[in-house]
């Protein structure tokens, strides 16, 4: 009888840790590494945000997560900010290769009014988090007063902020729209920050972290705009905006492209926009390493600039650099076109195919290549675009957009920077990061890298429990995993595919291809 009783009394403990560890409305999973939460719905989605960003989820800002099922939020109404500044997402997503799409927050015609100081993304502020293998489609339109001196509205796709180190965005994708401004009173000194992957970057005084973002693609339309009078800086670039308040932040971009279009307009104050990332501030020590990357974004910065040392304007491929410590190495930029307007003709910053700098201590830049024809053009006074020409009377650092970035064929490029990949296989300081090889101006897999996912769905039918796997272009590797994760089949398959499957439920992964969840009766 005693063991009969002991026995129900750890059934009920079990039960109750086991209703602990689940969220309501995520009916599998537990949170932990071996068994992480499933989401394969809207409505999973939406009891993720709920448990990450309120009391109620008190242990959910730090478990394990993954996707399921493509996603689309589409009827869902507005969706962003998973994870806030009480509750930061500090866990572990992994997107296993699938697409959330219909994410939207405001519109066009009315942005979403986040009221003082507003800051969003699909993730709204992360730390020390991993997030991997996930494709974001969103359409975000965001307008705050930032009343308070040097605050900010920012929005990135996948990220708002990220908010101390050691976090890792692996693998991801951002396509859409995004837009934020900032409408602070005249006497603040708010601005208006965007990013593809990342609105800002800002490890707040906590020493030695480190933000690695890797084998990650943006093509995305991407602007900010500040309208105060005074002050105000409207901040812009393809995969990470902003680098601030970092005391010894270490953030890598590597193996990453950025195509779309970038924009900033300022009334006043700075205007900076870039193909890879925008300012990237000297505070503490903070630095940037760009490696292995491509821009082929069109660029526009407007802004009103009087030569003061608070009016500032920027448009390059990477971005504008204050440290030195900073580096770019092994990047193609291949931007159409790199514009700038201002109402001055002395301005204190200017236009570039790679780089802006405010210091003329170099930073290590080396076996870059940017398009030869690229358009460089200024507009000043309310005047049409002209050519602008580089010189080295109008570039601030000598040899940023030197000789080492030579006037090449994209093709005699490629051959350049697949030699240094030979030489320097791995990326220095990030865990050893396999650099990917160059076709064509575009990023591909390297020797040692694990192969970026293309995330468009299987070409499959089942009839009669006959599974037909169709349009596969070239050879590809096919697994079908069984329910409890075991590898049922794995072979080497060239255009088309047929077996004869039992009854059971099963998940079909070819290379390239996202995954799809197979049920034969």
């Amino acid at each position: 009888m005693k063991t009969k009783l002991l026995l129900f009394a750890l059934l009920i403990i079990a039960s109750i840790s086991m209703s602990q560890a689940q969220i309501a409305g995520i009916a599998n999973g537990d949170g932990t590494a071996a068994n992480p939460y499933q989401i394969g719905t809207p409505n999973e989605l939406i009891a993720f945000k709920t448990a990450v960003n309120t009391a109620a989820g008190t242990g959910a800002a730090a478990a394990n997560y993954v996707l399921t099922a493509n996603i689309n939020m589409t009827n869902s109404g507005d969706f962003s900010g998973i994870g806030n500044a009480t509750n930061v997402f500090a866990g572990n997503f992994n997107g296993k290769g699938f697409k959330i799409s219909g994410l939207t927050l405001g519109s066009a015609g009315s942005p979403f009014a986040g009221g003082v100081d507003y800051n969003t993304g699909f993730f709204g502020f992360i730390a020390t988090a991993t997030i991997s293998n996930l494709w974001v489609d969103v359409a975000y339109y965001v307008s705050s007063e930032t009343s308070l001196v040097y605050t900010a509205t920012i929005c990135g796709g996948l990220v708002g902020t990220v908010t101390t180190g050691n976090a890792v965005i692996n693998n991801c994708k951002v396509t859409g729209t995004i837009f934020s401004e900032s409408t602070a009173a005249s006497a603040a000194a708010g601005r208006a920050i965007t990013g593809g992957l990342v609105g800002a970057a800002n490890a707040l005084n906590i020493a030695n972290s480190t933000l690695i973002i890797i084998n990650s693609t943006v093509n995305a339309t991407l602007s900010s705009k500040t309208s105060m009078a005074t002050s105000g800086s409207a901040i812009c670039a393809g995969i990470v905006g902003h680098v601030w308040n970092s005391s010894g932040l270490i953030v890598n971009i590597v193996n990453c492209s950025a195509d779309g279009s970038v924009s900033t307009t300022a009334n006043s104050s700075g205007s900076f926009a870039g193909g890879i990332a925008s300012t990237i501030t000297s505070a503490n020590n903070g630095i940037v390493k760009i490696y292995n990357c491509l821009a082929k974004n069109t660029i526009s910065s407007t802004g009103v600039s009087t030569p003061t040392a608070y009016n500032q304007l920027a448009a390059s491929g990477i971005g504008h650099m204050f440290n030195a410590a900073n580096e770019i190495k092994n990047c193609m930029l291949l931007n159409p076109t790199i514009s700038l307007y201002t109402t001055s003709t002395a301005m204190t910053y200017g236009l570039d195919r790679v780089f802006t700098g405010t210091t003329v201590t170099p930073i290590n830049i080396d076996n870059n290549y940017a398009k030869a024809d690229m358009t460089l053009q200024l507009a000043v006074s309310g005047g049409a675009y002209a050519p602008y020409v580089l010189t080295p009377a109008n570039i601030v650092k000598e040899g940023r957009d030197g000789a080492d970035l030579g006037s090449d064929a994209v093709g005699e490029a490629t051959t350049k920077l697949n030699a240094y990949i030979t030489t320097t296989p791995k990326f220095p300081d990030a865990n050893g990061i396999a650099l990917k090889t160059w076709i064509a101006g575009a990023l591909t897999e390297g020797v040692t890298s694990v192969k970026q996912f293309e995330l468009k769905p299987i070409n499959y039918s089942i009839d009669n429990g006959i599974l037909k796997v169709n349009g596969i272009v070239g050879s590809k590797q096919l697994r079908i995993y069984s329910v409890s994760g075991a590898i049922y089949k794995q072979l080497t398959v060239t255009d088309s595919y047929s077996t004869l499957l039992a009854k059971g439920i099963y998940m079909l992964k070819v290379e390239d291809f996202a995954p799809s969840k197979l049920v034969v009766y």
